[in-house]
């Protein structure tokens, strides 16, 4: 199978978009075995908190289960957060690569 280089962190980002996506751990586990990937909690803790390089098929498969692009899971969430918490209680339909500092009513 083949993973992606651990060049990046992307731990957090896979964290922040199930949290966004209103989902446990456990949740997004059971979703994934729904999926024919079986993978253990553990393991996908360690995907959350970089220490396990993650298979391009998990990633296919999160990017499903959270309704997100594939730049979700490569943009600076944590310098965003604010924004983005933002724009989800003003009810902004976006998806959350806009998170890379552009507001609903930013022109560009």
């Amino acid at each position: 199978m083949q993973k992606l280089r651990p060049d990046m962190d992307i731990g957090h980002n896979i964290q922040f978009l199930r949290h966004l996506a209103g989902l446990t751990q456990d949740e997004t586990v059971a979703k994934l075995h729904l999926m024919n990937l079986n993978i253990s909690k553990s393991t996908y803790a360690k995907l959350e908190t970089n220490r396990m390089n993650i298979k391009v098929s998990e990633l296919v498969a999160l990017s499903i289960i959270f309704n997100s692009n594939f730049d979700d899971f490569f943009v600076a969430y944590v310098t965003n957060f604010p924004h983005i918490l933002i724009d989800i209680f003003l009810g902004v339909n976006s998806s959350l690569s806009k998170a890379n500092g552009f507001s609903a009513s930013s022109t560009t």
